[in-house]
C-alpha cells in the first residue's frame, strides 16, 4: 500500500490546531479508523472530530480528531476542527488541480 492522502496534509492540520492540540492529542485516521497520523499522547476525556473527504469523489478518506481533557477544549474547538478538515480538503484540491495541470501541460497537443 502507497502513502496516503492525507499523510501530505498532517502539517496543515498540526498547525491549524496548534492552539488545542498542543495540550490535547489530535489523531487523523482512514474511514476505516486505521491511526494515518498523530500527535501527542495525553489525557482523553474529550474529543471533535471532522471527516476529511476526498475533494474529487466526495469518499471519506479520514477524520481528524483532537481528544483532550475538559478544560483544554473550548466551545469552539467543534468548529476550529471541521475548519481544518476543510482546509485540508481545499489543500487536497489544490494538489489534485496541480497534478491535472502538469498532466495537461505534459501531453501531446491534439491538432486537427
Amino acid at each position: 500500500m502507497g502513502v496516503h492522502p492525507l499523510t501530505a496534509v498532517l502539517p496543515l492540520l498540526r498547525d491549524t490546531l496548534v492552539a488545542v492540540a498542543d495540550e490535547c492529542r489530535m489523531v487523523v485516521t482512514d474511514p476505516e479508523g486505521h491511526v494515518v497520523g498523530e500527535d501527542r499522547a495525553r489525557h482523553r476525556f474529550t474529543s471533535a472530530a471532522a471527516p476529511i473527504r476526498d475533494p474529487e469523489t466526495g469518499t471519506v478518506l479520514g477524520v481528524v480528531d483532537v481528544t483532550g481533557p475538559v478544560s483544554m477544549v473550548h466551545p469552539t474547538t467543534s468548529a476550529l476542527v471541521l475548519a481544518a478538515a476543510r482546509l485540508a480538503e481545499g489543500l487536497l484540491r489544490t494538489q489534485a488541480a496541480v497534478r491535472d495541470a502538469r498532466r495537461l501541460g505534459e501531453a501531446p497537443e491534439e491538432r486537427s
